[in-house]
């Protein structure tokens, strides 16, 4: 069963992808255009369709995907803007931590006073410290 699922999953995440990499070339990165907020309530959007469908069918969604037109679209939609906004955050997160090693590495050089001292820690009260080399 499991190489079953991994095998359909291989599928799903292809086109996918897929569909996000060509879109990416139509609209570049307009679904963030207008912050998280804008990207929050464009999965909202997504969501309410999906929600109103399935509410109408007794809130089955296989039925309601095979009932309501376009809603198969919708819910692909929804997983491809999670998969951007994770994609976002990610990269977010990286960045931000990549500026934090910068920026300690520049604390690091602005607390040394000259090419004879070097930054060394902290004393008991926190301040830097330096030893001469």
């Amino acid at each position: 069963m499991y190489e079953t699922l991994a095998a359909r999953l291989d599928q799903v995440f292809g086109k996918a992808k897929d569909t996000l990499v060509a879109k990416e070339k139509v609209y570049g990165d307009s679904w963030k255009k207008r912050g998280g907020v804008g990207a929050f309530m464009m999965l909202a959007r997504k969501f309410d369709r999906i929600e109103l469908a399935a509410a109408e069918n007794g809130w089955d969604i296989f039925d309601a995907l095979e009932l309501v037109p376009g809603l198969l679209d919708d819910v692909q939609d929804l997983r491809n803007y999670l998969t951007l906004i994770e994609d976002e955050d990610d990269k977010r997160r990286e960045s931000n931590a990549e500026q934090r090693t910068n920026s300690d590495r520049s604390e690091h050089r602005s607390v040394t006073a000259n090419d004879d001292e070097v930054y060394s820690g902290s004393d008991t009260r926190g301040r830097p410290t330096h030893k001469n080399i």
